[in-house]
């Protein structure tokens, strides 16, 4: 950001065996294997194997007597949440040296960045839960030759690959996979086929919707902020309203200000020889054009004032496939092309399909710029020590939920939490939310209620046409599917019923991969929807539900 005036430096120590994913642990016959494809001799495979799978079990003992806990398996206590706020300090390098004085630190900032580092001046937010274990590494690492570190390195990158592989599919599945792929590794390639060949010719009418919503949902959760059920003091109020004031949306990774956007793409991209048959090299050079670009950012020129053209955003390596929204850092809500389609989206749905379900993905979107770990993140990206001091004012929800871990899972149920109350308030409007619940529904003749927080004007013309037909969606949907038929809901049931479609999964087939919450970064999708719907007070008025029931507790989590 033009703004920012430090570096965050997160130091996150590899997943021990207890809970990494099954797919990422070393197996020897593997391993073996892996090296052989990759050239080696049977017997040179079996040698550097021992060798790498030695250096794994000496970092991942190291990993299993850390003083500290893991990030991912946090204990939520006021004494563990002090204890840990050391890892969130800003600092100088100097600072850095002095913390974990058995790395280079100078050195490594030199080699990432490209240029020299004032030590004393350079401010680092530095974040990590592991510092004992970058204390032992150095150590750890000078046991072993510099080729089985090497091979080491190679191996993770190719380990790591191997699930991409194409094996036992089918052609159809290999497009689907490739494409996907595509999508993670070449995220401008693949949004610029999408934008030229589908959403050009309805950006203008879905922009708009998609900005009133956006823009809709800013201005309630502007008024949850003043309404003060945090007590949060003016200073805080403030800090949490400037964030909010400068968000944007994007709407697809593609730079919108290109004058010609086929040659910008093609010059993104003129470093990039791809070979049909080096599966593995071709992710090499996409990752390091990808690091290289990254790390030209981390120079922080200043752009021309003038200056049109919109960043790229580049490959995530946690989630390279993944379709997540957010940007914090950059203090903007990226709007995946696959959001913007059916039944997700379409901006000719009625304004209650739209603010419950997609309104309700943009809300919980915005509440990730205050969560446990956005919050100490100020408009321009820098570490605040506001941020600290309204964090405290989450307790009452943490020990509310009882989850006894703070790490992505509890954010994830916290945007949910507030971000449905944020899309049902902005739906109804404060002088409707008392009454709605009441009011008999007939979906082909009810729209929003004057008053409500969604489009007014249009409220006449929402209630003369139905909310779902030919005219509302695209003719191959509505040529294909009959009229839908709603039966007798009244809106705020339906508002729900809507609001966990994309939610809706094969849970047993789900059950069956033995996927764990820690490695989504969420709960499975059954557990989510119980464990957070629950909270919000209309919906046990929509359905309702009686009291001190599953959905109806009478204790309700609430947070904002």
């Amino acid at each position: 950001l033009a703004g920012a005036t430090q570096y965050l430096l997160e130091l996150r120590a590899q997943q021990p065996p207890a809970v990494a994913p099954t797919s990422l642990v070393l197996r020897q016959k593997d391993v073996e294997g892996i090296f052989i494809n990759f050239g080696l001799t049977g017997p040179e495979a079996r040698n550097v194997s021992a060798g790498v799978i030695a250096l794994d079990k000496s970092l991942n003992d190291a990993l299993s007597t850390l003083t500290l806990p893991p990030s991912s398996t946090s204990n939520v206590s006021e004494a563990n949440a002090t204890r840990a706020n050391f890892t969130s300090l800003e600092m100088n390098v100097n600072d850095l040296i002095e913390l974990v004085p058995e790395i280079d630190w100078h050195s490594y900032l030199i080699h990432t960045l490209g240029r020299e580092v004032d030590s004393e001046q350079q401010l680092l937010q530095t974040y990590s839960y592991d510092l004992p274990y970058f204390r032992k590494l150095p150590a750890l690492l000078a046991a072993h030759s510099n080729d089985t570190i090497a091979y080491y390195i190679m191996l993770k990158f190719m380990y790591q690959l191997s699930g991409d592989l194409p094996t036992e599919m089918t052609d159809v599945q290999k497009s689907t996979h490739c494409m996907r792929l595509l999508r993670g590794y070449m995220p401008l390639a693949a949004n610029y086929l999408y934008e030229e060949h589908y959403y050009k010719l309805r950006r203008v009418a879905s922009d708009a919707a998609l900005h009133r919503i956006f823009n809709k949902l800013r201005g309630n959760f502007a008024q949850l902020v003043n309404a003060n059920a945090l007590q949060l003091n003016a200073a805080e109020r403030a800090y949490i309203l400037a964030e909010l004031d400068g968000m944007q949306l994007r709407i697809g990774n593609v730079p919108h200000g290109a004058a010609n956007l086929t040659s910008e793409v093609e010059e993104y991209y003129a470093d990039i020889n791809m070979s049909p048959s080096d599966f593995y090299g071709n992710h090499l050079q996409l990752i390091h054009g990808s690091v290289r670009r990254m790390q030209a950012r981390l120079l922080n020129v200043l752009r021309a004032a003038n200056a049109t053209q919109q960043l790229i955003y580049e490959h995530n390596f946690e989630t390279s496939s993944s379709s997540s929204p957010v940007k914090i850092f950059d203090n903007v809500v990226l709007v995946p092309f696959g959001y913007l389609q059916l039944p997700l989206f379409d901006h000719r749905l009625d304004a209650l399909f739209q603010y419950s379900l997609f309104g309700f993905i943009l809300a919980h979107e915005i509440m990730h710029a205050y969560d446990l770990f956005h919050i100490v993140y100020d408009q321009h990206g820098n570490f605040n020590q506001l941020g600290l001091d309204v964090a405290q004012h989450y307790w009452s929800f943490i020990n509310c939920t009882r989850q006894t871990e703070l790490n992505d899972v509890l954010s994830e149920n916290m945007a949910d939490v507030a971000g449905l109350r944020v899309a049902y308030q902005t739906y109804f409007g404060p002088d409707e939310i008392s009454a709605a619940a009441k009011q008999p529904h007939n979906i082909t003749a009810d729209g929003p209620k004057a008053g409500s927080r969604v489009e007014n004007d249009t409220a006449t013309q929402i209630q003369q046409q139905p909310v779902i037909g030919d005219n509302e969606i695209p003719k191959s949907f509505a040529n294909s599917y009959p009229r839908l038929w709603l039966g007798n809901f009244t809106r705020p049931q339906l508002f729900f019923i809507n609001s966990v479609q994309f939610l809706c999964a094969n849970m047993p087939r789900i059950d069956g991969l033995n996927v764990q919450p820690v490695h989504l970064g969420h709960d499975m999708h059954d557990v989510r929807v119980r464990r957070n719907w629950l909270n919000l007070e209309h919906f046990a008025a929509a359905f309702q539900c009686a009291r001190d029931t599953p959905m109806n507790p009478t204790e309700k989590c609430r947070w904002w």
